[in-house]
């Protein structure tokens, strides 16, 4: 029997390999009873755990101005046997980039640095946990590690919680705060990942 399933593998191999549905697995048309992870009878090799690094470009709003920043850090992802199911870890610096007129009247640019702890979890795209999240949770904390101008507060964090993923573009609502929430602020973030 495991000849023949070997078979017949071997000779529709470029066959059509349809996705089995609510799983991410694919069946082999000719002989339903064939699935694999990927197309061509194609499984998994390797651990889905890793560490990798993650540059990212966002625009986010901070009272009235438009601060664009740079994420840039280390991510660990963790994913279940199955590759169903992953948690992704991550440890940013982001400069955000402020600009204003300075007592002169001339415009300048107030550099404000945050290291930002993010954590996510969800299911995995077609069992590779590379891929950006079917549906997550996502939740980040930021913390203000350098401070130029008057715009931020000293021991001021931002706060994220939930996001729309749509590709490699993310929209996050999150807030600014200082002193135990004090001072908030609304904000919503997009970010582009590379």
């Amino acid at each position: 029997a495991l000849k023949e399933k070997i078979s017949i593998i071997r000779t529709n191999l470029d066959g059509k390999w349809p996705i089995l549905l609510g799983t991410g697995s694919h069946y082999l048309e000719k002989d339903k009873t064939i699935t694999a992870d990927r197309r061509k009878g194609r499984t998994q090799t390797g651990p889905g755990d890793f560490l990798g690094a993650n540059i990212t470009v966002n625009i986010q709003n901070y009272k009235n101005y438009f601060v664009p920043s740079l994420s840039l850090g280390l991510k660990l992802i963790v994913s279940n046997v199955d590759r169903t199911f992953k948690r992704e870890t991550a440890l940013f610096w982001e400069p955000h980039f402020i600009f204003a007129k300075d007592a002169q009247d001339k415009l300048r640019t107030y550099r404000n640095d945050f290291l930002t702890l993010t954590y996510a979890q969800g299911g995995v795209r077609d069992h590779d946990p590379r891929k950006e999240f079917t549906f997550s949770a996502v939740f980040s904390l930021g913390y203000l590690i350098r401070r130029q101008g008057d715009f931020l507060e000293k021991n001021t964090f931002r706060l994220g919680g939930g996001k729309i993923q749509l590709y490699k573009t993310g929209i996050e609502p999150c807030i600014y705060f200082n002193n135990l929430f004090k001072g908030v602020t609304p904000s919503i973030r997009i970010s582009q990942s590379f």
